[in-house]
């Protein structure tokens, strides 16, 4: 079951992203690469035409588009675009050919993601799977998207396997030991002493000309260019007279006590950085998404149709390896977006609506025979119609998307129609005087060329539709083919088991008089249809 049907497409393109500050070559011969991968598909799936399997293909290096329409520039990223043959004249879906891209491509050493999508068509919003992880602490979220992904890949038929966790820059965190207090520094003191020395304090501006120069105060240069110089930096602290309070604690007691403490000049000493402030070297983040306030990481992967089935994958994760994921990183929470997001709101929304929708068509049937058992025959040709729906989804090899269930939706209105023209009739021939049984031999004779001609009419006109094999069309054939499929069923619905069913009804009706009065009537005693022309 997908979202959004599996749209065939005449374009796709590749996109690789390495850590920030790759150089341009590397990223130039990965898309080379690519480049080659994409040329070599043609010689994997020959096509019956005579047109090339490829049509164009561009390479750029240095920019990246990614699907929300948004550029990001840089030398680390890198993508190529492959224009198809047509989707009409090609034997193989767009699909197929993106996985297959995939594994030419093989592991790419360094990047941090490979993105392949189709065109804005063969692409919609959202992943078949797409696993969001909240949490505060980024390390967990990290470690568990790596395990997900792990497991991920365990699968056949998923690609395009990663997540949006981006590894910066390497860094140098500074954590201040509790000691330092004592000293009277605080991490503001610390930030600005470092930014001093390495960025500079600037001390004045002197006018040259059109030109205002600053001056600025900062280390040689031989003493800021390695990382071993500032491990050997010292610190300026102030150091507490003896038998008298730190600056730190005598300004904290003039706030409580008041102006009546004497003021005492700092005693200020250097000492080593590392002897203050512990020193912790790790890679930073370029960015970080955060969904409700808290830090979140997502993990998606496409699906190859033809090889695996989103749902079941999904499900089998439920079951078992997620709840695992969450205990052994207890901070974490998990959630389904994507596709299975977008579904979980659309039958949220048709559980309600679609309920309402029949209690509808029931009350105005209901009102129009003057019977909530002839109403619940004509009722019976619903889910007699969304059976044959879903067979016409089996029989054309479709999934079921929510354009298949907005046309079980649809259905639901057309196909009482005909059962409401044949209980009609059936009425109208008891009311003038005719047997039961023949009234309703009679109704299905005379109502069979109606029936027949609509349901042609109504096929015919969607056949067209369903037999498109254009890309624009591709979207409105499973609604198509749900409307047809329960369409023509509901022929047989209403020439063969609605009149079965009234006889059924009658018969029940019958045995329920002789149970109360003792007296077996007639077919045509027990029918309210018989006071219609009274009523009226």
């Amino acid at each position: 079951m997908d979202f959004f049907p599996k749209i065939d497409g005449n374009s796709m393109a590749a996109s690789v992203e390495f850590p920030s500050g790759t150089t341009m070559a590397v990223t130039t011969a990965t898309v080379i690469r690519i480049e080659e991968a994409a040329r070599r598909l043609a010689e994997l799936y020959p096509v019956s035409v005579e047109e090339p399997m490829l049509h164009n293909v561009f390479s750029l290096t240095g920019a990246h588009l990614d699907e929300k329409g948004q550029i990001s520039l840089g030398t680390h990223y890198g993508t190529v675009r492959v224009e198809l043959l047509d989707s009409v004249k090609r034997n193989i879906h767009i699909t197929e050919l993106m996985a297959a891209w995939e594994r030419e491509i093989g592991e790419i050493n360094g990047a941090i993601s490979l993105t392949i999508r189709g065109d804005e068509t063969t692409s919609p919003p959202g992943r078949p799977i797409d696993i969001w992880m909240k949490g505060r602490d980024l390390d967990q979220l990290g470690a568990a998207a790596t395990e997900l992904k792990e497991k991920l890949g365990t699968y056949e038929g998923l690609y395009q396997i990663k997540d949006d966790f981006r590894v910066g820059k390497k860094e140098i965190n500074l954590k201040l030991k509790p000691e330092a207090r004592a000293l009277g520094l605080h991490v503001y003191d610390l930030a600005k002493q470092i930014f001093t020395g390495y960025f500079g304090e600037e001390l004045m501006r002197v006018q040259r000309g059109d030109n205002n120069l600053r001056i600025r105060l900062r280390y040689p240069e031989q003493e800021r260019t390695q990382v071993s110089d500032l491990e050997k930096m010292r610190v300026r602290v102030s150091m507490p007279h003896k038998g008298v309070m730190t600056t730190t604690a005598m300004n904290e007691a003039k706030m409580k006590l008041g102006t009546g403490l004497p003021d005492l000049p700092p005693k200020v000493q250097e000492v080593p950085l590392t002897s203050v402030a512990d020193l912790e070297y790790k890679a930073g983040v370029t960015s970080i998404q955060r969904t409700n306030g808290q830090r979140r990481v997502a993990v998606s992967a496409e699906v190859d149709i033809s090889r695996a089935n989103a749902n079941e994958i999904v499900a089998e994760l439920k079951s078992g390896f997620l709840p695992q994921l969450v205990h052994k990183y207890p901070g974490i929470s998990l959630s389904f977006e994507g596709d299975q997001q977008d579904f979980r709101e659309a039958l949220d929304y048709l559980a309600i609506a679609y309920p309402l929708a029949l209690l509808g068509i029931f009350v105005l049937v209901a009102a129009s025979f003057r019977s909530y058992i002839q109403t619940i025959v004509v009722m019976i040709a619903v889910p007699f119609g969304s059976a044959a729906a879903l067979f016409g989804h089996l029989m054309f090899g479709y999934d079921i998307s929510i354009m298949s269930i907005l046309g079980f939706v649809a259905l639901s209105g057309v196909v009482v129609n005909d059962s409401i023209v044949l209980v009609d009739c059936v009425n109208t021939y008891i009311s003038e005087g005719e047997s039961f049984y023949e009234a309703v031999r009679r109704a299905g004779a005379r109502r069979f060329r109606a029936i027949f001609l609509t349901t042609a009419t109504t096929v015919g006109g969607l056949a067209p539709l369903m037999l498109e094999k254009d890309t624009q069309a591709q979207m409105l054939i499973p609604m198509a083919l749900a409307m047809s499929a329960g369409v023509a069923f509901s022929m047989l619905v209403s020439l063969l088991i609605v009149p079965c069913t009234l006889c059924i009804i009658n018969d029940a009706r019958r045995v329920a008089h002789w149970a109360l009065h003792g007296v077996m009537p007639t077919p045509e005693e027990v029918e309210p249809a018989r006071f219609r022309n009274l009523i009226e």
